[in-house]
């Protein structure tokens, strides 16, 4: 591989499975084979691997009351099934059938997919031996409305922290999830304070089938939403620090989403995405966001985890930094009219140049994802600096080639000398002397950006 391309990996997957993979493997009982032996590591393999096959899940379909032995049941098949190795999991799922048309198989062994409305959400506090056990503090269970008309309920490990738990909500939601139980399901407990008026009881009525589903995915009714972002990834991005392994599903969905989004030129102004406080990422991520600039790098990232690339359809994408003008700015005692802004997009345009020093002058509209940070070079004796700037996820950049605006401000002062004598020497050397100011500060920008907008393997900054 060439010394000049940059390897991105994101490892996926919240810390405590780590800890789950030891609980539940001591816990689990003596397995007669590896899950690939028999079945090429099919789910039904997977599952018997560990005690909870179909025979074993037999409880759940009981006509009986649903009680603390179905529950622990329910459980620890979800906490299996977010163990499962992700090349797996991606298969199963790949192979979900649409709940619709699995109505006579189910419960079944397979994994099954549906889109509806959440209607309602409520948080199932497990006890501590049940916490350890599942390897989580609590669960969720959510209530939807398939688009067939049938109320299914979903035990899950995530659910977007937007949706209010205990109220009424309509919002629309994806799921791929094994089916448990047909006409059963566990009935959540309000121990909440109940003088809240906005709080409601579980919906009355069991549903037709209960699923364990490691996610319930939002699609919000936006641009990025409706092109199939899940906006619950967007809970495990944070502001002010570098790209780490949580923002990696969210950043690798957008990138994914982007392809079928349509973003208008319209949104913030550049003053309220650079300003931290004016938190417009944590109100508004995904949001459209347009750019217009000079821009100073562009750099081709290979994707080498074909998990990532292959739903992506890419083997890479492209970093730019684009300098934008803004008003008057100081920024570590320095005073600026332009700011960087972090652009990582799928193409560039045919023929665009790329590489670690170009001044290309570029328009792009794309979404925002979060406030990057990144560390300055420190000066003598000075304390360590950092900066923080936009990243911005886009289909593709617009690029308008042609003399570029610095340049035509660099030549316009010696171009347009019509004095003769001291007046003309004075006015050269001003403009010498200016233009090898800004040549200076812009070198200076170009030194002062990071070596890339590094994903890390290991969960920490870069």
């Amino acid at each position: 591989m060439r010394p000049d391309v940059v390897i991105a990996r994101i490892v996926s997957g919240p810390l405590w499975i780590t800890a789950l993979a030891l609980v539940v493997a001591r816990a689990a009982p003596p397995a007669s084979a590896a899950p690939g032996a028999d079945g090429a590591g099919s789910l039904p393999a997977y599952l018997a691997t560990f005690g909870l096959d179909r025979a074993a899940r037999s409880l759940l379909e009981e006509p009986l009351a649903w009680d603390e032995s179905k529950q622990r049941l329910a459980l620890r098949v979800l906490a299996r099934l977010q163990l499962a190795p992700a090349e797996r999991l991606a298969a199963w799922e790949a192979e979900a059938c649409p709940l619709a048309a699995a109505t006579a198989d189910l419960p079944g062994d397979r994994l099954v997919s549906l889109t509806g409305r959440a209607l309602f959400v409520a948080p199932a506090d497990l006890p501590a031996d049940d916490a350890l056990a599942a390897g989580m503090p609590r669960a969720d269970l959510v209530r939807v409305r398939a688009g067939d008309g049938r109320v299914v309920d979903v035990l899950t490990a995530a659910t977007p922290r937007a949706w209010p738990r205990w109220q009424w909500i309509d919002e629309p939601a994806s799921i791929v999830g094994l089916p448990l139980a047909v006409d059963a399901g566990p009935v959540p407990c309000d121990d909440g304070p109940h003088d809240d008026r906005t709080r409601a009881a579980w919906p009355e009525g069991a549903p037709a089938v209960l699923l364990a589903a490691g996610r319930v995915a939002w699609h919000p009714d936006t641009p990025l939403g409706r092109a199939g972002m899940d906006y619950g990834w967007f809970d495990t991005v944070s502001d002010g620090r570098s790209l780490t392994a949580a923002d990696g599903d969210a950043f690798y969905g957008a990138l994914g989403a982007v392809a079928r989004a349509t973003a208008t030129r319209s949104g913030p102004t550049i003053t309220e995405l650079i300003d931290p406080g004016q938190r417009w990422f944590t109100r508004h991520r995904g949001d459209v966001v347009t750019v217009a600039g000079i821009c100073r790098r562009a750099t081709r990232i290979e994707i080498d985890d074909p998990l990532r690339a292959g739903p992506l359809g890419l083997d890479h994408y492209w970093e730019l930094f684009v300098f934008v003008d803004t008003p008057l700015l100081q920024v570590h005692d320095q005073v600026h009219d332009t700011y960087p802004v972090v652009c990582c997009v799928r193409e560039l345009p045919p023929g665009m140049p790329a590489g670690q020093a170009i001044n290309e002058r570029v328009r792009l509209a794309g979404f925002g994802f979060k406030r990057y940070a990144y560390p300055l070079p420190p000066g003598a004796g000075a304390a360590p600096l950092r900066l923080e700037v936009p990243l911005i996820i886009a289909r593709t950049v617009e690029w308008l080639p042609g003399p570029r605006a610095r340049a035509r401000e660099q030549d316009r002062g010696p171009g347009l000398l019509p004095l003769a004598g001291l007046v003309a020497t004075t006015i050269l050397v001003g403009g010498w002397w200016l233009w090898w100011r800004g040549e200076r500060d812009r070198a200076r920008r170009r030194t002062n950006l990071p070596g890339r907008v590094r994903l890390p393997e290991d969960g920490s900054g870069s």
